[in-house]
């Protein structure tokens, strides 16, 4: 598998926090153990504690939003162009997150994550959210590597939520995360984005 081959994962794009709770094996990324290592980030931001309104967004939609918009062979052909010198580092991902920027959304996407804003919506009676991404640890010393990938943004609506998504995929290609998954040999990224109530 190429280091931008996506892995398909089972299950749904989104889920409730008590969903999470209430099935701690729910498919939001490729195996169980990176699964824990989401939940524990998750569990340390105070995100899943009984009765705490919000919702995630699984690895599956990322994987989609690639393989919709057809970006997955013009992301393994710039990759490859830097690893053969062809550009440079800091071009590719520029390049990269440019081509994940102007994706869009298929039309079952944007219904299911804008249900799932409404939802909260209703629940919180509030306009403004957060909008945090998690990416879990390959286990090789990457604390560093990861942290560049997490985003915190914030939503007002379904579009700016849709906008927020599309920059926590766009951080996946950063320098050092394209860098660092070549050397390791990583597979597609994944990430998992929590959406919920702002302080």
């Amino acid at each position: 598998m190429s280091a931008n081959t996506p892995a398909k994962i089972q299950g749904e794009y989104t889920y409730s926090f008590k969903e999470l709770i209430d099935n701690s094996k729910l498919h939001l990324v490729e195996n169980l153990d990176e699964q824990q290592q989401v939940f524990a980030k998750m569990s340390a931001a105070g995100l899943l504690v009984e009765g705490t309104p919000g919702f995630v967004i699984s690895t599956r939609l990322f994987h989609d939003f690639i393989e919709k918009n057809e970006l997955d062979e013009a992301i393994k052909q710039l990759v490859l162009e830097y690893s053969y010198g062809v550009e440079t580092l800091s071009s590719a991902a520029t390049a990269i997150r440019a081509l994940i920027g102007k994706g869009q959304f298929t039309q079952t996407q944007n219904q299911v994550i804008t249900s799932a804003y409404q939802h909260l919506m209703a629940e919180l009676g509030q306009p403004e959210l957060v909008v945090k991404s998690f990416v879990p640890e390959s286990g090789r010393e990457a604390y560093g590597f990861v942290a560049h990938q997490e985003c915190e943004l914030t939503a007002i609506c379904p579009q700016t939520l849709l906008q927020a998504c599309i920059e926590c995929f766009a951080a996946l290609y950063n320098d050092a995360a394209i860098l660092y998954r070549e050397e390791q040999g990583i597979s597609c990224p994944q990430v998992v984005i929590c959406v919920s109530a702002a302080d």
